[in-house]
């Protein structure tokens, strides 16, 4: 591989993205070479410079947007979800024992009178 073709390399190399194996071939390959050295060197004068921008527009330290707190409104609209939700949930879960209980409390009727038992159709 020429050092053309390393320069991808390089760059994961400074920002610690490589595989160990890769990683290992790199690190031996600039003990050899000057020209990656010095393209190293500059690759990570360049992170840092960059890292100095980032967090000088910046208040609070970066983080990454999954790490965010969601914002109030986000919040909110959360909870309103999950609020229809336990709602639907329990009109479901009593719709259901009515039907259960309607469905234990019904006698079906074999015909108009049964003889000896009592039958309110034959009253």
């Amino acid at each position: 591989m020429t050092c053309e073709e390393r320069d991808l390399k390089l760059l994961l190399y400074v920002h610690k993205e490589l595989m160990p194996l890769d990683r290992l071939g790199t690190w031996l390959h600039l003990e050899r070479c000057q020209r990656c050295r010095s393209q190293v060197a500059r690759k990570q004068a360049l992170a840092v410079v960059t890292a100095d921008i980032i967090a000088s527009r910046r208040e609070r330290p970066w983080m990454p947007p999954a790490a965010r707190r969601p914002s109030t409104v986000a919040r909110l609209q959360m909870l309103a979800i999950v609020l229809t939700l336990a709602v639907m949930a329990g009109g479901t879960i009593s719709i259901l024992h009515t039907l259960r209980t309607t469905a234990r409390t019904t006698v079906p009727v074999s015909g108009p009178c049964s003889p000896g038992l009592p039958n309110s159709n034959c009253r």
